[in-house]
C-alpha cells in the first residue's frame, strides 16, 4: 500500500471527493497502483488527508461502480483488475455520481 501524496484544495469548486476519485482513478490507470493492491483503510486516509470519512467513502464508491476498485467484506478495498479501456483512461465516460 502506498501513500496518498495528494494536496487537497479545500477552496476549490471542485468536491473533495472528486479530487480523491480523481487522484485515485488516474494513478490506478497509469500503473502505480498494482492490480490487487489494497487501497488505504477509510479510516487511515481521512485521518492522512484530514477529511471525513464519508468523503473517503464517496471517492472509493465512485471507484467502485465504474469498476477500478473491488471491495472484499471485511478486507476493504483493492485494485481491479482493469480492461485495457479502462487502464487507457477511455474506457469510463468520465461520468461521476452526484452524491451532493
Amino acid at each position: 500500500m502506498k501513500p496518498i501524496t495528494l494536496d487537497l484544495e479545500h477552496s476549490s469548486s471542485k468536491s473533495l471527493y472528486i479530487q480523491l476519485y480523481e487522484y485515485l482513478k488516474k494513478e490506478i490507470t497509469l500503473g502505480n497502483m498494482e492490480a490487487d493492491e489494497k487501497l488505504p483503510s477509510l479510516r487511515s486516509i481521512s485521518k492522512e488527508l484530514c477529511i471525513s470519512i464519508t468523503t473517503v467513502e464517496l471517492a472509493y464508491s465512485q471507484l467502485l461502480v465504474e469498476g477500478y476498485v473491488v471491495s472484499k467484506p471485511q478486507s476493504g478495498y483493492y485494485v481491479a483488475k482493469l480492461s485495457i479501456n479502462q487502464s487507457s483512461g477511455s474506457g469510463a465516460d468520465g461520468a461521476v455520481i452526484d452524491f451532493e
